[in-house]
Parts: structure tokens; sequence; C-alpha cells
């Protein structure tokens, strides 16, 4: 198997759940270097959520398009992601010092902060959907996962505050270089596929938010976890929903 597309799919299985029958052998560095297919991963993502949506609409509108569009990225990511944004909530929010935020945030029990978090995730993705026309819905879904995934190497540029976990097989690992494609090729992606200045602009925003996301968690724990990876990961998603909604009830898309 050429390297490109075994590095494609190593994306694909870890970032989502989707059934892929391979099984592949791979080394720390495909994991390093497999980011630059994180826009295409977020594309593909993408692509099944909206047509989710476009069949909830065909059979029962937009209220069942939404919920087909929520289900569907549950079931592709397996809630990865969220976990990461409750996990995240439970132990910054805690008011505890940074040690027992990171073993809060190891405890596979939700606490109230992380509830709160994933009910808030729910109801902002339905308001953000409900904001939207019926023909930009589908098209804001495509691109909701792609401009989170591609700049999701903008929170790997930090150390890892554990001492071990998934989260390090990115954290601290992954070059500028390669960060700075995946950010651009998921820019053109979206640009590419809306031609509209504003969409852009609001990628442009979900960089930059990821980029202080870093920057307020590393104050805080000392670095990055795989927590914190999915908790950006989820906030940047509806980031781009909410800015895309607020933009369409306006008109200006």
């Amino acid at each position: 198997m050429k390297q490109g597309l075994k590095q494609l799919l190593l994306m694909l299985q870890f970032f989502s759940r989707l059934p892929l029958p391979w099984q592949l052998t791979v080394t720390e560095e495909d994991f390093h270097q497999g980011i630059l297919f994180l826009p295409l991963v977020g594309l593909l993502l993408g692509a099944v959520n909206a047509l989710a949506y476009w069949l909830g609409a065909m059979l029962g509108g937009r209220e069942l398009a939404a919920l087909a569009a929520i289900v569907s990225n549950l079931w592709l990511t397996g809630a990865f992601h969220l976990d990461g944004l409750a996990d995240t909530c439970d132990g910054i929010y805690s008011s505890r010092k940074r040690e027992r935020m990171l073993e809060i945030m190891k405890d596979s029990r939700v606490g109230t902060n992380g509830a709160c978090a994933i009910v808030l995730d729910f109801l902002l993705r339905w308001v953000g959907l409900s904001l939207l026309t019926e023909t930009m819905a589908p098209l804001v879904l495509l691109l909701m996962p792609v401009a989170a995934r591609s700049c999701n190497p903008l929170l790997m540029q930090s150390v890892y505050a554990r001492r071990e976990g998934l989260g390090n097989l990115f954290i601290g690992k992954v070059s500028w270089s390669r960060t700075l494609a995946s950010v651009l090729i998921g820019g053109g992606i979206v640009y590419g596929i809306t031609g509209h200045w504003l969409v852009l602009a609001g990628f442009a925003l979900v960089v930059l938010f990821q980029f202080l996301f870093r920057q307020y968690i590393t104050g805080i724990l000392g670095g990055m976890t795989g927590d914190t990876l999915g908790a950006g990961d989820e906030c940047s998603e509806l980031l781009l929903l909410i800015l895309s909604g607020i933009a369409s009830w306006h008109g200006w898309l």
C-alpha cells in the first residue's frame, strides 16, 4: 500500500469510527506525517453529515434533517471529540490544582460541567442549523469538520501535559511546516467550495480560536492532552456553524 494512502486510512481510523476493514502496519512517524490528510478526513465526514441532512429534509423537513445530521456526526466520530469536551470542562472548571484537574479529566464518569457542555453542544448545533437556510445548511455541515480537522495541528504545537496517552502521538511532535500545510489545504477547500470571503473569514476565526484555545489550556495545564484536542475540535465546529448561521440569518450568505 502506498505511503500516502496508508496515512490517509490511518487518519480515518484514528479520527473517526468508520468501519474500515484494513489492518495497517504503521510507525509513529506515520501519525506525524498523516496530519496532512486531516482536511480530507474532515471533508469525508462532512459529506456524510451533509448527506444525512439532505435525506432527513427529504423525509421529514428541517427538524428531522437537523436531527439526522447530529446523529450522523455522533455515529461517525463515536462522540470522540464530544467526550474530550466534557472531560476538559470537568477538569478545567473544577477549581482544583493542575494534577487534580488531569485526574478528573481521566475519570470515565461525567460531572456537572461535562454534562452542561454536552447539552450546550447539542443546543448550539440545533440553533446553528436552524439559522441556516436550506441551501446553506448542507454546505456548512460539509465544511465544519474540514475547518476543525485542518486546524487541529495548531493545537498540537504544545507539550504533552501527561506522562502517557493517545495525545502523545501528536502533541509536540508535529512540525510547523506540516501544520501550516494542513491549515492552508483546509482554507483552500473551504474557499474553493464556497467561493465566499465571509466563509473564509469564518475559517480564519477558527484558526485564531485554536491558537488562543491552545494558549488558554496550556496556561492552566502546562500543556495539551488528547481531551483538550477533542475539545478544541468540537468548539471549532460550533464556532464555524454559529458564525455561518448568524451570517445566513442576516442575509450575508
